[in-house]
C-alpha cells in the first residue's frame, strides 16, 4: 500500500507523540485482549469513575442504532485492529437486523487499519464510494 507520507508529518506536528501512545494503548491492547464488545475509551479505574461513573468504560449499544440509519462499514483484509472477522461478528450479532438497503460494506484487500486515512488511493477507494452511498440516502 502506498501511504501519503505527508500525513505522518501532519499527525506528528498537530497531535504529537502523545496521540500515538494513546492510540497504542486504546487499540493495541484491544488486539491482545478481546472482549467481544465495543466500548468507550478506557482511561483507567479512577478516571473512568470520574468520567463515566463506573470502573469500566460503558459499551456502545450498537443494537440501539435505528435499523434504517445509513451505515458504511469499511474494512481491510490486512487490518489487524478491526479485522474482517470482527466486522463479520458485528454484522452477525449487533447489526443483524439492520436494513440491508441502509448498510454497505467495502472490503479493501490490500488495506490495513491506517490505510483508510493514509493511503494515497483512499479518496477513490473509500471516500468517493462513501460519499456516493450517503448522497443516495
Amino acid at each position: 500500500m502506498h501511504r501519503n507520507k505527508s500525513q505522518y508529518n501532519y499527525i506528528f506536528i498537530h497531535f504529537g507523540l502523545g496521540l500515538i501512545v494513546l492510540f497504542f494503548f486504546h487499540y493495541g491492547i484491544g488486539v491482545v485482549i478481546r472482549t467481544d464488545t465495543i466500548a468507550r475509551y478506557d482511561y483507567g479505574l479512577l478516571e473512568n469513575l470520574r468520567l463515566y461513573g463506573q470502573v469500566h468504560p460503558p459499551n456502545y449499544e450498537l443494537v440501539d442504532i435505528p435499523k434504517d440509519f445509513p451505515l458504511f462499514l469499511g474494512m481491510g483484509r490486512l487490518d489487524m485492529l478491526a479485522d474482517v472477522e470482527d466486522v463479520q461478528f458485528l454484522l452477525s450479532y449487533e447489526l443483524k437486523h439492520h436494513d440491508p438497503n441502509k448498510l454497505v460494506q467495502v472490503l479493501k484487500e490490500n488495506y490495513a487499519h491506517a490505510d483508510f486515512i493514509m493511503s494515497v488511493n483512499a479518496k477513490q477507494d473509500v471516500y468517493d464510494p462513501m460519499i456516493d452511498f450517503f448522497n443516495k440516502q
